[in-house]
């Protein structure tokens, strides 16, 4: 995405409610700071790279069907 980082994409899309539940977060290195702050703050599901299209898919059905189950897709 030139020019904007995955975060700021967030937060402009966020500022609609009927997208702000419907993020999932990709990402090698939840453990950083940034990554669980943002985490923490958006309440977001993450998928931890490098991950398989059956994680993917499952990522997309907990979004889809609004369950808060399982935040962190293994």
């Amino acid at each position: 995405m030139p020019g904007v980082s995955g975060v700021e994409l967030h937060d402009r899309l966020a500022a609609q409610p009927a997208l702000r539940r419907r993020f999932v977060f990709g990402t090698g290195d939840v453990a950083s700071y940034e990554a669980a702050a943002f985490v923490r703050r958006t309440h977001c599901h993450v998928l931890r790279k490098s991950f398989e299209r059956r994680m993917l898919d499952a990522a997309i059905a907990v979004v889809d069907t609004g369950v808060d189950a399982q935040r962190v897709i293994t």
